[in-house]
């Protein structure tokens, strides 16, 4: 699967160079991590994120962003349960979710050099990757099966941040990004009136190349 991934996002940063016509066409890669949560009643779990990113600049103020990437959502419980002996053990549970996304967001920028923006939008997601570990007083299950939840999915994407010019076609990036999944996770509820779904709340990195327009120059 990660070179299914990769392949997908070295196709992307490919096409993006070939239709380079002025300032406005942007590509970018970014990572990081923060919070995350799949489940109400778990804890908050490390949650990452790391894709390719696309801008298309409508003017000074206001742009369209794309592209791809991976996050990773997870939680965790720690309790203690009583086994089938009656014994009181250790209960550790994990839950871990992948999802490979296609973001849409408006881009709204201030500033000069240093700008500061405000991303909002959606994702779409697919579910590519789940894993649950349960540790029962040192016996351990792993269920890795996809049977139950659903494949595909919608977030809200919402960022704030700032961009630092490094050079005259390099920008640095960093942004403080919260994504709330907007559909359940599972397709049908494990207990009457739950709902689980999960969110990542991300610190970002990126670096940000400005596409330059090629001039032609035909001598006659």
């Amino acid at each position: 699967m990660k070179k299914v991934i990769i392949t997908l996002m070295l196709g992307i940063t490919i096409s993006l160079g070939s239709i380079a016509q002025d300032n406005k066409h942007n590509i970018g890669a970014y990572m990081g991590g923060g919070l995350s949560s799949t489940y109400s009643f778990a804890s908050n779990s490390f949650g990452s994120n790391f894709g390719l990113s696309y801008t298309y600049k409508l003017n000074k103020t206001f742009a369209i962003i794309t592209g791809l990437d991976y996050d990773i959502r997870s939680s965790y419980l720690n309790s203690d349960i009583e086994n089938f002996s009656g014994e009181i053990v250790d209960y550790k549970f994990k839950h871990s979710f992948g999802f490979l996304n296609v973001p849409l967001m408006l881009n709204t920028s201030f500033g000069n050099k240093v700008k500061y923006f405000v991303n909002t939008g959606v994702s779409l997601g697919y579910l590519v990757r789940y894993k649950q570990t349960v540790d029962i007083g040192g016996e351990i299950f792993v269920d890795r099966d996809k049977e139950f939840w659903n494949r595909f999915g919608i977030d809200l994407n919402i960022g704030i941040g700032v961009q630092f010019p490094l050079s005259d076609k390099i920008d640095l990036s960093v942004e403080a990004r919260y994504k709330q999944g907007l559909n359940e996770l599972r397709r049908q509820p494990a207990f009457e009136n739950e709902k689980q779904t999960s969110f990542n709340a991300l610190l970002l990195i990126g670096v940000n190349y400005k596409l330059h327009k090629q001039k032609f120059k035909m001598n006659l």
